[in-house]
């Protein structure tokens, strides 16, 4: 193989681990509609399959992924592009099937084995978490709901039973009259009382005429005793 065309896939594949999250598989023995059916599983979550050819792979591997060198031999591929998590479910059904072999990866800077995409793939995807986490924050919130009104309710409860229990609620008191209305009626009295006493205070005048007119009569009379003793 030329150098050219060596360098040029050497960095084409240093391109694609530098791109992000990248599995290594190792491919096993598919017919034509096994590998059209893998790659349009891995197309529906954005990812891709790209082989790669062994020995320029390792020459590409830099620094940060010389721990992947191992990894390529046979029939290699690296998957990468979409929701790491999803790429592990499509690789790991695709084990079970006999299809790939689970070898490792590069995921968010650190290198993982085939241990590692096992337990990345039992892992819910991105909107089932959403989905979960959702649940959660709504479960706590209608959980508080319930437990303040399930409080208040009883509250009543006991209440009730209170009231029931002292034979039920006890009658209303009629409401007294108001201050305001009760003064005139009591002020009354007060103002008519000095017209009642008026006459008694009048009485000596009326006896006053009385007295002299018996002291005018009494002069009369003794005139006619006196005539009678001179006779």
């Amino acid at each position: 193989m030329p150098r050219d065309v060596k360098l040029w896939m050497a960095a084409e594949v240093e391109g694609l681990l530098e791109s992000g999250d990248v599995l290594v598989v190792g491919l096993k023995p598919m017919d034509a509609q096994q590998t059209h059916g893998l790659r349009a599983r891995l197309r529906e979550g954005g990812a891709r399959l790209r082989m790669v050819h062994n020995r320029t792979s390792r020459f590409a591997l830099g620094e940060k992924h010389r721990a992947l060198a191992d990894h390529f031999r046979g029939q290699t591929a690296l998957a990468l592009g979409g929701e790491v998590i999803a790429l592990a479910k499509v690789l790991v059904e695709a084990a079970q099937k006999n299809l790939v072999e689970l070898r490792g990866g590069f995921v968010e800077g650190d290198i993982v084995d085939a241990a590692d995409l096992l337990d990345l793939a039992a892992i819910p995807d991105k909107p089932t978490l959403l989905g979960m986490l959702l649940s959660a924050v709504l479960g706590s919130a209608r959980g508080l709901a319930v437990s303040v009104n399930g409080a208040g309710a009883g509250l009543a409860r006991c209440l009730q039973a209170r009231v029931d229990q002292a034979g039920g609620a006890p009658e209303e008191a009629p409401a007294a009259p108001a201050p305001a209305e009760e003064a005139p009626a009591e002020e009354a009295p007060a103002a008519e009382a000095p017209a009642a006493e008026a006459p008694a205070a009048e009485a000596p005048a009326a006896e006053a005429p009385a007295k002299e007119a018996a002291a005018d009569a009494a002069p009369a009379e003794e005139p006619e005793r006196n005539e009678e003793s001179s006779a």
